[in-house]
Parts: structure tokens; sequence; C-alpha cells
């Protein structure tokens, strides 16, 4: 608010002369946050990017000892428990975040691509000031997807009925942001060209079971392999502890190659033993002798199949009927008392079981 005759603010205020020297306004940040006027991350980088400079670097936010407060989106869902191993993954899509646009982690089902997204979303989430935004493809179209990012940033696109418009007015409104997307559950059937901003400080994480997506512009692919023997052991000495895998590796190693190793089926197994305080050996002979029908499960592998059967026959009567019940929301967000409501149920009994189905 305050007007300088002969300063450098004068002329920027007018407009006549935009100061282009990044070291320049580094030190009028500085100034300012020992003046405390700036104090936060996302003050600053509004700051450097009214004239043209982007956002602070690490380095720069750093030497600054600036908050972070996070009062952008952030959609990603809660951080799985006892999330283990991918170090090599996450460190390759860390290192070429800045360079590459679009990432599609792609695997089997139940191999951990969306827990791995998960990961990423919480690990960057301070890289991309102006939010990190999640959808699920398989539950939701395009156009929906658009009317939800232009709401986030303050824009109702709902009267408009032409994907290409509303996508054209999305990529707009990303045109000088930096945020992350990521979109789960994505098949080569959808044309997602319309999601991907034009914007070089955004970044797109694809989660498929496919290799190829139905997308135009370049993209790094990174495929999501099943479990080592050690990712085993390190998730039940999570789930369990570090002595009860020393004593108990054998059987965990055979576990693991009956479910084929996928990191799905064995958290489920591994907190299904630590609820009911199963021996190995019972459930090496569940494992062995359950009989599965396949045509019965979304998943395709048999394994998986096998995991979930087994913890879902050791459910109660009343949180069997609640898991089945789930399959009318089609994976889209649901509340407590959707739950409660479509099974007749209390609040409290809903509540019990629903923690009952997230602890197995």
């Amino acid at each position: 608010g305050y007007y300088y005759d002969e300063s450098i603010f004068s002329h920027w205020q007018k407009g006549s002369r935009i100061p282009t020297n990044r070291n320049l306004i580094l030190a009028l940040i500085e100034l300012f946050v020992e003046r405390k006027s700036i104090e936060t991350v996302k003050e600053a980088n509004e700051f450097l990017s009214s004239v043209g400079l982007g956002y602070l670097t690490e380095d720069e936010e750093a030497s600054l000892h600036l908050k972070v407060i996070h009062d952008t989106p952030f959609q990603v869902p809660s951080e799985i428990a006892y999330f283990t191993g991918r170090e090599s993954l996450i460190e390759k899509i860390l290192n070429n975040i800045k360079e590459e646009k679009v990432f599609l982690l792609y695997g089997t089902p139940g191999v951990g691509k969306t827990a791995l997204a998960i990961k990423l979303g919480h690990l960057l989430r301070d890289k991309f000031p102006d939010g990190v935004l999640w959808y699920k493809v398989d539950s939701s179209n395009i156009m929906d997807i658009l009317l939800s990012i232009a709401k986030m940033y303050g824009e109702d696109i709902s009267g408009i009925k032409d994907i290409g418009v509303r996508a054209s007015i999305v990529r707009t409104l990303l045109s000088k942001k930096k945020i992350l997307l990521i979109f789960d559950n994505v098949s080569s059937k959808e044309k997602l060209d319309e999601l991907i901003p034009n914007s070089k400080d955004c970044c797109v994480i694809l989660c498929s079971q496919e290799k190829l997506v139905h997308v135009t512009s370049s993209y790094v692919s990174v495929l999501i392999p099943t479990f080592r023997q050690e990712d085993t052991l390190a998730l039940f000495s999570k789930v369990l502890d570090k002595t009860y895998v020393i004593k108990n590796k054998k059987n965990i190693l055979s576990i693991s190659d009956k479910l084929g190793n996928i990191p799905l089926a064995i958290h489920i197994v591994a907190t299904h033993i630590k609820q009911k305080s199963l021996s190995l050996d019972t459930y090496i002979k569940s494992l062995d002798e359950e009989a599965v029908d396949l045509q019965s499960f979304h998943y395709e592998d048999k394994n998986l199949a096998k995991a979930i059967n087994i913890s879902f026959q050791e459910l109660n009567p009343e949180a069997k009927k609640v898991f089945i019940s789930l399959g009318v929301f089609e994976g889209r967000d649901f509340s407590e008392d959707a739950v409660a409501f479509i099974n007749k149920l209390s609040s409290k009994s809903t509540e019990k079981d629903l923690y009952q189905l997230l602890m197995f």
C-alpha cells in the first residue's frame, strides 16, 4: 500500500519497470521475512511469481527459514499402514520429477500401485505448493473430474457441456500453478489427454494394470514388481516384530510364495495373523485347502483371491454383510451414514464393523 517516488517499488507499481533480477527479489523476500511481513513458502512464492520468476528452489526455501502451511488442496488418501519397500522406485521418480511430466505406474492387481502413488503424494506435497489432487478414473468420468479441478481453483464450469472447452479452461487455470495430479485405476479405454495440463510445472501420475494408456504426450513407464523376500520379511516385521520374523522366517516366505508374492495379499495375511493370533502352520494349511471361485472376484489373480477369501470367512456375519454391501458404491467415496442406512444398522454398529474391515 505504500508508494515510493523514486524507488524500485514506484516503477514496479506503475508497471514501467518490472524487476527481473532473481537475486534482487530474493534479497527483498529475505528483508520481508526479517520484518515478518512474509512468513510462509506460499507468500514468498506469490511474491517471486508476480515478476515471472517461478517458485523458490529447495535451497532457497531452506536459506529463508520459511514456514510451510498446507492450505492448498490435498486429496490424497491417508498413508498406507505398514507401507514397506519400494525405495528404488521412489528414488527413481523423485529424481526425475523435475524433468518428466507424466509417470505411469503399472503392474498386476494387488501389486501396490495405489499404495505407492499414495506414498508419493505425501512425499511430494511440499514440492507442489498449489495442491495435490487425486481421482479414481474408473468411478468418475472425465467431465466430472474437470469440473472438480476447476472448482478447486474457484471456477464454476458446470454450464459448459463441451469436454474440449472444459479441458481448455482447466489448462488455463493450471497454466501458472504447480500441482500434482494422480489418476488411479486407469485403463487404455479412457482417453486422458483432456486431463493432462500444459504447464511445465505440473506433474501427473497414472496408475494402471496396463503398460500402455491412451495419452498422446510422452510418459515414463514404471513397472511395479511383486515383493522380494526381503520386502515380505520387512512387512511382517512391521506388522508383528523382528523376533517373530526370525523365528518364523521359513513359514513366512512359504506363505508369500503361495500368494504369488503380491504385496496386498501379504499385507492382508500379516494383519489377519496378528488380529487372530493364528499359527503360520494353520494358515498355510488353509491356503492349501482353500477352494476359490475366481468368477466371484474382480481381481484376476487366484492367490490374491485366496488371501481375501480366507480373511472374509473369519468375519462375523454382520461384518460380512456390511463388506458385501460396500459394492453398491462402485468404488466411489461413501459416508458412514450411507453404510448404516443401507444395512439398517446404528452408527455405533456400523463404525464397529467398518473398523473390523479396516483392520483386516
